[in-house]
């Protein structure tokens, strides 16, 4: 099996009980896999308790059916781990699509237009206090 280098940038903040992650241009199977791990190793601290995911997807750009798949392993693992809601913040058409054949696995989700919108939404799910920092290429 050919490996290829990551494309695909993310960052990733933790808020209390919230994981919040900012997806940036197209990805690859291996981005998403960065990515993935180092959601897991974000979530370490909270995933004892029911957390929430905040992800920023204004400016990804999705990528082939390999990252979709991808990222429904990491949801599932999200989901066995306490995390009981998903906020994305505008997904272009392309991710609403990818976000529509992975529907069931993200329940319950919603759809804002502003990290403010997201922001109001999770602190009406669960308080914040914290944050912490981490970034991936």
């Amino acid at each position: 099996m050919t490996q290829f280098t990551a494309h695909g940038q993310f960052d990733i903040r933790c808020q209390g009980q919230w994981l919040y992650t900012s997806m940036l241009g197209i990805w690859n199977r291996e981005a998403t896999q960065s990515y993935a791990i180092d959601v897991q190793n974000s979530a370490q601290d909270i995933y004892t308790k029911p957390w929430l995911r905040i992800v920023d997807l204004e400016h990804f750009e999705g990528g082939g059916q390999e990252v979709t798949d991808e990222l429904v392993k990491l949801q599932s693992w999200a989901k066995q781990h306490n995390c009981i809601y998903v906020i994305f913040i505008l997904p272009q058409r392309l991710v609403e699509f990818m976000l529509s054949t992975a529907d069931e696995v993200y329940r319950p989700f919603e759809i804002v237009q502003s990290f403010e919108q997201a922001e109001n939404l999770a602190k009406q799910i669960i308080p914040q206090n914290k944050i912490t920092t981490q970034s991936g290429s």
